[in-house]
């Protein structure tokens, strides 16, 4: 799986999966989500490069009546933040990354001392917490299975836990578990500190992740 486009559409699916949402449509060129969030109820998916294509969906979302983010996973991220610019999209968003790892080559993490750890599959979706001493969560972490992929979600270490391994030490079990279950190829949308933690793990960037949010989103 080398074309970005495609790798896209399969880490929406993997989203949607992990994140309890209805499956995606397509339309176009582009998946689109239905979210239940404060901020957006509909999220749409752009893959690529092409000014013509990212015009004409940012013009789309900014005529849609609902809180609509238009995100676009891009190798040319000036460009298209530019079109979103233009198209009148709120570009007040952080950019973040694309990622992916072959999962038999992600690098193992340590295991932290003085904690606990649970797996649970439930279907396609796996979910693991780890426990500190006091029985309280300390890091958590999802990932939906897509056929040979899959995408780890809400990676998270809680404050007073955090630069003790944890994450990594997620990352390393539901990436175990998702082998045993047969993927083999990694999807995830990092934020810089998690592109830290998932570089050190052996994933690599495949694109940059720009938002748009249009004027109904804005005004949530």
């Amino acid at each position: 799986m080398t074309n970005l486009s495609d790798l896209v559409h399969r880490w929406v699916d993997g989203f949607c999966l992990a994140d309890g949402l209805a499956a995606p449509t397509r339309a176009g060129d582009t998946s689109q989500a239905r979210l239940t969030r404060e901020t957006h109820t509909r999220e749409v998916f752009l893959a690529g490069s092409d000014p013509a294509a990212v015009r004409f969906w940012a013009d789309r979302v900014m005529a849609m009546p609902e809180r609509t983010w238009y995100t676009v996973i891009t190798e040319e991220p000036d460009e298209a933040e530019q079109v979103m610019i233009e198209a009148g999209l709120d570009r007040s968003y952080a950019r973040e990354w694309f990622m992916t790892v072959d999962l038999d080559r992600q690098l193992p993490g340590r295991t932290a001392a003085g904690y606990t750890s649970v797996l649970i599959r439930t279907g396609d979706v796996l979910r693991m917490q780890i426990t500190a001493a006091d029985e309280k969560p300390a890091a958590f972490g999802v990932i939906g299975l897509r056929g040979s992929v899959a995408v780890p979600h809400a990676i998270g270490t809680e404050p007073g836990h955090r630069r003790r391994g944890l994450g990594a030490q997620v990352m390393d079990g539901l990436v175990s578990a998702a082998r045993e279950a047969g993927a083999a190829t990694g999807l995830l949308i990092g934020t810089d500190m998690g592109r830290a933690l998932y570089e050190s793990l052996g994933w690599r960037t495949a694109g940059t992740v720009i938002v748009g949010k249009n004027t109904a989103a804005t005004r949530a």
